[in-house]
């Protein structure tokens, strides 16, 4: 299910932002894509006729995102991955990426064990994704967006690698005196 997230404040602490996301109807999880680059505004005097327009344009687009999601999911029930695997991505996503804190690598763990719902592609990068994101559901509502968008781009970076710089071989030009 499309959804359309944002976040603001009262007290001027944070910008104004909002993502384009979808709502997993099996456990109403967030899935929440990256690009909310497209609208991030600091809170300035314009803001308040600003952002009308961008929110319209924002919306306009909304379907694209959407499309691009349903592909990225497919693309992730189709990687299986080990036991070893979950773990090692679990460990990056705590120490280096740090968008998942010990109270949600215990739910991940649960979940690994005793699944609460049945996200149709058993031991898939989607459904680490889907415990993931059920874990993150306890975090605090100023992180929510950020750490969501941060485990949409982790996992998609796994699955979809980026790929290698092409390094060209040198060409040299021998020109000749004569």
């Amino acid at each position: 299910q499309l959804q359309v997230g944002w976040q603001n404040s009262y007290n001027k602490q944070l910008t104004v932002k909002f993502a384009i996301g979808t709502r997993i109807l099996v456990c109403s999880n967030g899935c929440v894509s990256g690009d909310y680059g497209a609208f991030k505004k600091k809170h300035v005097g314009e803001v308040q006729t600003f952002t009308p327009a961008a929110i319209g344009d924002y919306i306009k687009i909304a379907g694209d995102h959407f499309q691009r999601m349903q592909q990225e999911r497919e693309a992730m029930k189709q990687i299986e991955i080990t036991r070893r695997v979950k773990a090692e991505l679990i460990g990056r996503m705590m120490l280096e990426e740090q968008f998942i804190t010990s109270t949600q690598l215990n739910i991940i763990s649960r979940e690994l064990t005793n699944p609460t719902h049945d996200y149709g592609a058993p031991d898939s990068l989607w459904e680490l994704y889907n415990y993931t994101t059920f874990a993150m559901k306890e975090i605090h509502p100023s992180l929510w967006m950020d750490n969501h968008i941060k485990a949409h781009k982790f996992f998609n970076d796994y699955a979809e690698p980026v790929a290698p710089l092409e390094i060209e071989e040198p060409m040299f030009n021998q020109l000749t005196i004569f």
